[in-house]
């Protein structure tokens, strides 16, 4: 029973983790140039800063509220209103600066059956790597692996890059 009970886990972790890669091509892919010295050099950029995201954030989450909850066959589908503070700016619209404050709109599935890699679900007073695009509804986050993660788990390499060259 035990083993069968550790085959469902593993085969749910597997095909979740399947998933995310699916959704989240640039996890495997390499990319870069030669130099002249014939030495593949990475393309930070494309890693660090998506062309396809109008801005990229440092953001402290001050505070969240939920908007709605529908209830679903499975689970509950909530609508949250983050409001995040501005720390640092790598690439942004206009209106997206230092200290302003930003509201992101986002939605996300309590207690799932099966938790899904591209959840966005900000913890309050926590600092940000934030990545996303400018709607004609506002602010929206990048969604499945392009929305970024804590700050504090953000590669020192990537951040290094983000802090030093930036987006350009």
């Amino acid at each position: 029973m035990f083993a069968i009970s550790a085959l469902l886990v593993l085969g749910c972790c597997v095909l979740q983790a399947s998933g995310c890669l699916v959704s989240c091509p640039r996890t495997l892919e390499l990319r870069g140039y030669l130099n002249d010295k014939g030495e593949f050099v990475e393309d930070k950029a494309y890693y660090f800063c998506p062309a396809e995201m109008d801005f990229i954030i440092k953001g402290y989450v001050e505070g969240s509220s939920v908007v709605s909850e529908e209830p679903k066959s499975w689970g509950t589908l909530k609508t949250v209103e983050y409001t995040v503070r501005v720390d640092k700016v790598f690439k942004a619209p206009d209106g997206m600066e230092v200290g302003s404050k930003v509201a992101f709109r986002e939605r996300h599935r309590i207690k799932p059956m099966l938790a899904s890699c591209g959840e966005i679900n900000l913890a309050e007073k926590t600092a940000y790597l934030l990545r996303g695009i400018n709607t004609t509804s506002g602010f929206k986050l990048g969604g499945f692996c392009n929305f970024g993660r804590q700050w504090k788990y953000v590669p020192n390499p990537e951040k290094k890059y983000l802090t030093t060259e930036g987006c350009k």
